[in-house]
């Protein structure tokens, strides 16, 4: 009898993968660390992800779609109550707003001193740059 695909493998396997970078930053973190944490087998991440770069990109992916629609709301909320004005664009002020995340992490990949850093696409692969700032 074929066994079931368990429907919520991708979700557990980008939180596992989420705490991993966390702690190890996308050089030291293991898939063999992520599908464990998950409590699947390593075979299951690559059935959802073509590498664990393509994990990283789409936890910040997720990320950014997630921060995206906190600030519409936020500034649909502010301009009701009068803080901002009513005639706010809220497209472009929400890529305004995204485009200062994209600053920032090429920011962090500039200043990254690895000689392995590709700097290309703001999403280092082995170096510093997705370490988070307390393991630097």
């Amino acid at each position: 009898m074929p066994r079931t695909s368990d429907p919520t493998a991708k979700i557990k396997l980008l939180a596992a993968a989420e705490t991993e970078f966390v702690r190890h930053g996308l050089a030291g973190a293991k898939v063999q660390e992520i599908t464990q944490r998950a409590g699947l087998p390593k075979g299951a991440f690559y059935l959802h992800f073509a590498s664990k770069d393509d994990a990283f990109r789409q936890l910040v992916d997720e990320f950014a779609h997630r921060a995206a629609g906190k600030t519409r709301l936020l500034l649909e909320a502010g301009a009701r109550a009068g803080i901002y004005r009513s005639d706010l664009d809220l497209e472009v002020t929400c890529a305004f707003i995204a485009g200062a995340y994209d600053r920032m992490a090429a920011r962090s990949c500039a200043n990254c001193k690895s000689p392995t850093c590709r700097r290309s696409c703001g999403m280092c692969e082995s170096c510093s740059c997705a370490e988070s700032p307390a393991q630097r």
